[in-house]
Order: structure tokens, then C-alpha cells, then sequence
């Protein structure tokens, strides 16, 4: 660790930013609990049938019937619906306590909101040694499209806070506490263990090792190897079969590498779902720390520790978002934005600022070292993140302008009757020429001017500690006299 991030709470102008920020970010949750809750995106249908599969699960577990639960042999569908075992757990809590539909909606979407703080929390609690990448984690995941699953019934909000808690876990060095974390994270969605023990793995990797200690190593693997079972289980129990017969039905799978790749592409880029726009800062960083470690393998491939991390570290997301076009529906539409991608982005945000800690510290050092150049990166750390969160307020309007430009593809398309016909829709869709729908998320008279200059405050505060400007002669001169050489330089943590 170095002296710049060992001794930022003696500093007592980054002490005070940093507790503006916090404070800040608090009044922002609470804004969310009470103002942008009851525009939140509760009846999405999946959560509709998420309710109704919670009621049939308990209906078949006060039976007695412990596999094929509302399922017909045969038949791939089930009357418990094939969503992730983390959503429905407090789905069923809720219906088993008797609460209607409608009160088991709000109170997934609570959930939510609170699993958005919980997030936050957790990144600034992992990264507290370092002030600066504390306040940068946060501000990626604050300024995304995130903040529109805050206040929403689907799940993914949850499913990133547990992936997060389980990167975080690993910080403790509990084998217990770790595995649990790993075990539920494993739960959020069917597919995530492998990327969950990667994140894990390059966490809790040791500076100079290959791999964690033993102890952990085998906590993480337990943790995963239990989720794995318990989704094999839960399968069981609603279709009588060790997978998800509804998933992994034939037509339900992107055909071809050539239309994979458009998907990718439109994955990253696209106006309307791209991470580049909806995720910006976030973006920033698996670029950034992508770009460290082929620097470094191209200065020396054979310190295979020092480039392979990093890569991985990128790598895993940019993985995450190339299995999601196996899918037909790789962003989980009706949403706005990419919803499927949300459970691996703030993990991935935290691992990358946990394996290379060094050169973002130093970059943002030295750019704050020149007021004008600090200046110019606050204002875009803040100009790209601020219209993100008008997301709980604006994404109806957003969502409405999310359609294909051709008239083809106006009415119900389904992909099992017609499924050329589905992909060219929905490249048509994630391609509309025109901004409408930036420009509809990114502002309207639905976003309260309390949410506007909260939100602008939050994230300038968060910005201010990030770039930390020259505040004294002493402070400019030691952060200026930083060799560039070591932005690509070996961490030390």
C-alpha cells in the first residue's frame, strides 16, 4: 500500500470529502426509497409469474410434493417459473406471511433498494484503505443504469449485491463466512458460478501467488460447489430433471458466431443497451485495466503474474457478456437497458480496483496534480454518471422509445415460430438510428429537481475525492514527482 492511500484520513480535506460523499449517497438511497419507489418497474411480467410460481411452490411443499411441482412430464414448462433460486426465496417469504400480489411486488422491489445500498456499502467497505478507489467504485456503480434495478421487481439488483458480498467475503479470510457468500452468490442466477469463483479467486489472490491459500481456496470452491447443487435441486424439484428444461430448450439459443458477435457488439456500443452508455465509468475501468495488462505483458511476458490478473480481471465481464449471447434474449427484455449484465458488473468493478489498486491510484494522483487537468476530469467523471441516475424517474419514457424501426417487426414476434425474423428485430431494436432513447432516460419533467441536485452533489463530492486536487504545495509536489513508469508497475496491496 502506498503513502498515498495509507494516510488519506489524516488528511483532513479528503476526511471531510469523503464523509460529504457518504452522507450525500445516503440522502440518495433514502430519495430512492421515498420518491422513486412508486414509479419503480414493479408488474414486469416475469415478476408477475415469479409470484405466481412462489405461490405454486408452497402449494406443492404443504402437499408433500418434492419434485416435478406443477410440472407435466413431457412438458419443459413448470408451474414454477424458471427463475433463479435467490428470487424467489423472499418471494415465497413474502407469500408464506399472506400478503397479496401486489404487496409481494412492493416488497421485492424494497429489496431492491435496499440491496443497491448494500452494494454501495460493500465496495467503499472493501476499498477503505484506499480513499480514492473507494469513491471511484462507488461513483461506477452509482452512475449506471443500476439505479433504474434499485427501485425495480426484478431480481438482478439483489443478485449483484450478493456476487459483490461474496467478493468482499474474501477480505475476512473466514472460511465459514466465505463460504456462505460464495454459496448464495452461486443461487443469484444458474449460469454464475464460474464467473463468481473467478471474481473469488483473483480477489483473494495474495500479491506474488498463483492462488489464494488453501483454507480459502477451498471456502470458495465449497461455497460455489454447494450452489451449484442446490440450483440441481431446485430443478428437481420444479421440472423432475438436474437442469432447467425450460432454458435450455434448442430454440431458445442464438444461432451462429456471426450473429453472436453483432449481439456482443451491441452489447458494449449499442445506443440503446450498450455498457458504454448506460454504464460509462464502469466501462472506463475494463478498458483501463485491460489496456494495464497488455502493457505489461508487452513489457515482460514472461512476469506472468504481473499482466495475467489484470486481464482475467477484464476478462471475466467481457466473458459474462459473450455467454449472455447464447441467448436469445441476451438483454432480458422488457427493461430498460442490459438488465442480464447487472448481477456481474459491480463484482467486476471491485475485483479490478482490488487487483490493480496501484495504477489507478497513481493516475488519478497525478492527474490531480494539475488543477486544470483535475478540473476537466471532474467534470467528466460527473457529465457522463449524472444522467444515469435519473433512471428510477425516466425509465418509462426510456423503455417506450425501445422499439425496431421496422414495420416488420410492429407486432407479437415469438422465436420459436419465426426466429430469423426475431433476430433481425432485435438487432433492428439495439441499432434504432437517432439518440431517443438517451434522450429520453436522460432527462424529462419526471425527474424531480430534488433528485437532480442530490444526484449532481453525490457525484461530485465522489468525483472530488477520486481526482483529490492540489489542496497544497507539498501535496502537488509529491504526487507530481510520481514516475509515469509506474502506472504499469507490479501492485503492492
Amino acid at each position: 500500500m502506498t503513502t498515498l492511500t495509507m494516510t488519506w484520513w489524516t488528511d483532513r480535506r479528503v476526511r471531510w470529502s469523503v464523509l460529504v460523499a457518504a452522507v450525500l449517497l445516503l440522502a440518495y438511497v433514502e430519495l430512492l426509497w421515498i420518491d422513486a419507489f412508486p414509479f419503480g418497474h414493479h408488474h414486469t411480467g416475469d415478476t408477475n409469474n415469479l409470484v405466481a410460481g412462489a405461490r405454486s411452490a408452497l402449494d406443492c411443499i404443504d402437499q408433500g410434493v418434492w419434485r416435478h411441482c406443477g410440472h407435466v412430464s413431457g412438458n419443459p414448462g413448470s408451474g414454477v417459473f424458471p427463475y433463479a433460486l435467490l428470487q424467489y426465496l423472499p418471494a415465497m417469504f413474502a407469500v408464506w406471511l399472506g400478503a397479496s400480489d401486489a404487496a409481494v411486488l412492493g416488497f421485492l422491489a424494497r429489496i431492491s433498494v435496499l440491496a443497491f445500498a448494500g452494494c454501495l456499502g460493500l465496495i467503499a467497505w472493501t476499498l477503505r484503505a484506499h480513499a480514492r478507489l473507494a469513491a471511484l467504485g462507488v461513483l461506477a456503480v452509482l452512475g449506471s443504469a443500476i439505479t433504474y434495478q434499485a427501485t425495480s421487481g426484478f431480481g438482478e439488483m439483489l443478485a449483484a449485491a450478493v456476487v459483490v458480498a461474496a467478493v468482499a467475503s474474501v477480505r475476512s479470510r473466514r472460511p465459514v463466512l466465505m463460504a456462505m457468500a460464495f454459496l448464495v452468490a452461486c443461487t443469484a442466477k444458474e449460469t454464475i458460478a464460474p464467473f463468481v469463483l473467478l471474481f473469488g479467486l483473483l480477489a483473494a489472490r495474495p500479491s506474488g501467488s498463483w492462488l489464494p491459500e488453501r483454507r480459502v481456496r477451498y471456502a470458495i470452491l465449497v461455497g460455489c460447489v454447494a450452489g451449484i447443487l442446490l440450483n440441481i435441486g431446485f430443478n428437481q424439484f420444479r421440472f423432475g430433471s438436474f437442469r432447467n428444461l425450460n432454458y435450455t430448450q434448442s430454440f431458445m439459443q442464438t444461432p451462429g458466431i456471426r450473429l453472436k458477435v453483432e449481439i456482443l457488439f451491441g452489447e458494449w456500443f449499442s445506443p440503446v443497451v450498450g455498457l458504454f452508455w448506460i454504464w460509462p465509468v464502469a466501462s472506463f475501468l475494463v478498458t483501463a485495466v485491460l489496456v494495464i495488462g497488455l502493457i505489461r505483458l508487452a513489457i515482460n511476458r514472461r512476469d506472468i503474474q504481473s499482466w495475467l490478473p489484470p486481464l482475467l480481471a477484464g476478462g471475466v465481464l467481457v466473458g459474462f457478456t459473450v455467454g449472455l449471447t447464447a441467448w436469445y434474449a441476451p438483454f432480458g427484455w422488457t427493461a430498460y437497458g442490459h438488465r442480464l449484465a447487472v448481477p456481474a458488473i459491480p463484482a467486476a468493478v471491485l475485483v479490478i480496483l482490488l487487483v490493480a489498486p496501484e495504477p489507478f491510484n497513481l493516475f488519478f494522483a497525478r492527474i490531480g496534480g494539475k488543477f486544470g487537468l483535475a478540473f476537466a476530469v471532474i467534470s467528466v467523471l460527473v457529465a457522463v454518471s449524472l444522467p444515469q441516475t435519473f433512471a428510477a424517474w425516466t425509465w418509462r419514457q426510456a423503455l417506450a422509445e425501445t422499439s425496431a424501426e421496422s414495420t416488420d417487426c410492429s407486432g407479437p414476434i415469438y422465436i420459436d415460430k419465426t426466429p430469423d425474423l426475431y433476430f433481425d428485430c432485435l438487432l433492428d431494436t439495439i441499432w434504432t438510428p437517432g439518440l431517443e432513447v438517451r434522450r429520453a432516460a436522460y432527462g424529462g419533467d419526471e425527474v424531480p429537481n430534488s433528485a437532480r441536485v442530490l444526484s449532481g452533489a453525490t457525484l461530485l463530492a465522489l468525483a472530488l475525492v477520486v481526482v483529490q486536487p492540489p489542496w497544497s504545495t507539498a501535496r502537488r509536489s509529491e504526487e507530481e514527482d510520481v514516475p509515469a513508469s509506474r502506472l504499469t508497475a507490479n501492485d503492492t496491496d
